[in-house]
């Protein structure tokens, strides 16, 4: 008979084990915990756990992981499975080979001794608490014979492995309800399904791509005015963006240097037209003079030449507008005084009603584009005014901006109904030339996924080099 101090620290044992048991968090925890603490209650060999719905053994005694394909295991999943089905799989009973089919009975000396106690793990049904169900059972091997009288814990013991297993699978189940599971439908999954559809539909939905650049409105075809010769600028005549006529005197470049020469060839041009008169009147009377003649009167046509030369070229040095139009230069004040080289650009004319629109697209965002690819070009003056135009030109070499950046340089034309008919002033007012806008390009349709995540999916290949 045992003391009661000995009584007191089983009691104490089992109420640790039992706290230990109900604090595991999952089922592999718990089962840990029961093959490794029931030897603690009664002296054993091995323990084992078969649980019902993988209909195997799950986990066993000093064991960390149960090889499924071992022959003792799959010989005692066999004996399991068979003991389960019977009348009696619910009560804790000792088994004995005598128990087992025959095919399993010969084979029992070799894994197992004489005594095996089989203590099931039931639990009730939510829907009928009447039919408990058996959800696994612990297998104590011992050379002794074991009987829940002679060791009346383990029936405590059996019902609160009981409780926190059957407790654990209610909790697993709860959270397999978002995991979709086999066939079965429910609130959560249609759900599931209705926000996963709509994502996808989402990102399949088509739209065309787009592009936003910086433009401005300049001048289509515009005549340039450049430096007749290499000289000085002496005069801007004409104010920026002011209206001129075909002829109008425009530029003045400093003559004083071209008059000097031409003052010089006309006394050059006076020498040789005398000496050529007086050999003429020389060979009258001297036939050896009318050798030189001939050399006399080339010198006199060369220094003509030279001075029809360089009036003509006094002439040009006063630059006219070679059509009528809007003048296009910048700052006259820095223009006075500077020296040009011979075909250096000074000024534009351009036709007022020929403009285009120079957008310059951003390496970072460039998309495929075509020839009458549609633009809508956006005014910083008018925002929510945009004008209609159509590319015309495509460059495939980015040049530098002045900001410093890569761009590919574009041209496009506005439609000829850019603005309302009835809106005549603001037709006038929007379309000048040098106003600054923002261009919208559209480039061909695509998914809606692969528009939002063009850029962060082009800065990952780059990240990732491949």
């Amino acid at each position: 008979m045992s003391s009661p101090s000995h009584v007191a620290q089983q009691l104490s044992q089992f109420i640790q084990l039992e706290q230990q048991l109900r604090q595991a968090d999952s089922l592999p925890a718990l089962g840990f915990a029961l093959v490794n603490h029931t030897g603690m209650l009664c002296p054993c060999d091995q323990v084992f756990l078969w649980q019902a719905d993988a209909e195997r053994i799950t986990h066993a005694a000093h064991v960390t992981q149960v090889d499924a394909h071992t022959p003792l295991n799959q010989w005692l999943n066999q004996c399991c499975q068979y003991w389960s089905r019977q009348a009696n799989a619910q009560q804790a009973r000792t088994l004995t080979a005598e128990q087992c089919p025959e095919a399993l009975a010969s084979q029992w000396s070799t894994y197992l001794p004489t005594n095996v106690l089989w203590l099931p793990l039931i639990t009730a049904s939510p829907s009928d608490t009447t039919h408990p169900k058996l959800i696994g059972a612990l297998l104590l091997v011992s050379q002794q014979a074991i009987t829940l009288q002679a060791y009346p814990l383990l029936s405590r013991w059996q019902e609160a492995a009981s409780h926190a297993f059957s407790a654990l699978q209610a909790h697993q189940r709860s959270a397999r309800r978002w995991q979709l599971p086999g066939l079965r439908r429910s609130r959560q999954r249609l759900l599931i399904f209705i926000v996963l559809a709509g994502f996808i539909g989402l990102f399949c939905w088509p739209v065309r791509q787009t592009v936003l650049a910086p433009a401005q409105i300049e001048a289509k075809n515009p005549s340039i005015l450049r430096a007749p010769i290499r000289g000085v600028v002496a005069d801007i005549l004409v104010k920026p963006n002011s209206p001129v006529s075909e002829g109008q005197a425009v530029v003045q470049m400093d003559t004083r240097e071209i008059e000097s020469q031409l003052e010089a060839s006309r006394q050059q041009y006076a020498i040789a037209a005398a000496e050529f008169r007086q050999a003429q009147q020389q060979a009258l009377s001297d036939p050896r003079s009318k050798a030189s003649l001939e050399v006399l009167r080339r010198r006199r046509d060369q220094a003509a030449s030279e001075v029809r030369y360089l009036a003509d070229t006094k002439t040009r040095m006063t630059i006219t507008a070679p059509q009528k139009g809007i003048v296009i230069v910048d700052n006259p004040s820095d223009w006075q005084g500077r020296a040009v080289a011979l075909g250096e650009r000074i000024m534009q004319i351009a036709q007022a009603d020929q403009q285009q629109l120079n957008i310059q697209l951003p390496v970072n965002d460039a998309i495929h584009l075509t020839p009458d690819t549609p633009v809508r070009f956006f005014l910083n003056s008018q925002p929510t005014t945009p004008l209609k135009a159509h590319l015309t030109q495509l460059a495939y070499r980015p040049q530098p901006t002045l900001e410093g950046t890569l761009a590919y340089p574009l041209k496009a034309e506005f439609d000829h109904s850019v603005i309302p008919d009835g809106d005549k002033a603001l037709n006038a007012q929007s379309r000048q030339l040098g106003f600054k806008g923002t261009a919208k390009l559209y480039g061909e349709p695509t998914r809606l996924g692969f528009y939002l995540l063009r850029r962060p999916l082009s800065m990952l290949r780059v990240w990732l080099s491949f």
